[in-house]
């Protein structure tokens, strides 16, 4: 299979666009789910496998998008999928889970899921090597993107922020699930779309810039600030943990650093 290595995501369409922010409309929606009482709808043996195959859902798009973007040689849609693909199988080889009962039946015994977690990327790779005839020419697109625009290195990193919600969320009472999840929902979508339709990449930058740090001042600051009334809150700490996130997100901006200085010294050696 041949691979277009023109640029035709270029285009900045809205079709384009959606695709990219479809995952996070999967995750915002799941993160709405999450604040309601979902109890009684776990109580039956049918209720407990849709509710099951809403979190396989939840979990395989970010490989399923990964390896359709791998086909279609990494368009920029595709890089918060393979960050979101590559932080969640990381993350989860240290989880262990009670397991999966659907019914009668066993799923999962439970435990770590250790290698395991990364047999999703795995055949999302496999597949997609095996469509594009293990080509490496998506690979070599997805090096040159990331060189020619760090922002989409970035933006792959943004991609992670779904799970740091639902992370967080799990541990907030449930006002804060109530007020501020279909905040986050709208925010997450809206900033894929700025940035996926944006031609110009200072508006990528600054469509991620606002996104990020809106999620992460929510995240800490705000709720903090709220409840301040139940003991004393670290403000300076809490800003301080959002700048060493946002400095880590946009530190692929020393791409642009590299490139300066490799260009001086070029022309000193001429």
């Amino acid at each position: 299979m041949e691979i277009n290595l023109e640029n035709p995501e270029e285009t900045y369409s809205w079709r384009l666009a959606a695709k990219g922010a479809a995952m996070f409309v999967v995750y915002g929606l799941g993160m709405i789910l999450m604040a309601l009482p979902l109890g009684p709808l776990r109580a039956g043996p049918v209720q407990q496998l849709v509710f099951w195959l809403l979190i396989a859902c939840g979990v395989l798009i970010p490989y399923i998008g990964t390896g359709v973007g791998w086909v279609n040689g990494f368009p920029r849609w595709s890089f918060s999928y393979l960050g979101l693909a590559l932080f969640l199988s990381s993350y989860l080889q240290n989880v262990s889970s009670r397991g999966i009962v659907i019914g009668r039946w066993e799923m999962s015994s439970g435990g770590a899921w250790g290698w395991r977690a990364w047999i999703p990327l795995a055949l999302a790779a496999l597949t997609a090597l095996v469509v594009t005839r293990f080509s490496t020419s998506p690979l070599r697109r997805l090096l040159r993107r990331a060189w020619a625009d760090w922002t989409q290195l970035s933006y792959a990193m943004f991609g992670c922020l779904p799970i740091l919600v639902l992370v967080v969320f799990l541990e907030a009472k449930t006002v804060d699930r109530y007020i501020f999840s279909p905040l986050l929902a709208l925010i997450l979508v809206a900033t894929a779309l700025f940035y996926l339709r944006a031609e110009q990449r200072r508006q990528r930058v600054w469509a991620l810039l606002v996104g990020t740090l809106l999620i992460l001042v929510i995240l800490t600051v705000i709720p903090a600030l709220m409840y301040s009334d139940e003991g004393p809150v670290d403000v300076p700490g809490l800003f301080l943990a959002v700048i060493t996130v946002m400095v880590l997100f946009f530190s692929p901006a020393l791409i642009e650093l590299f490139k300066y200085i490799r260009s001086k010294l070029a022309k000193l050696w001429k």
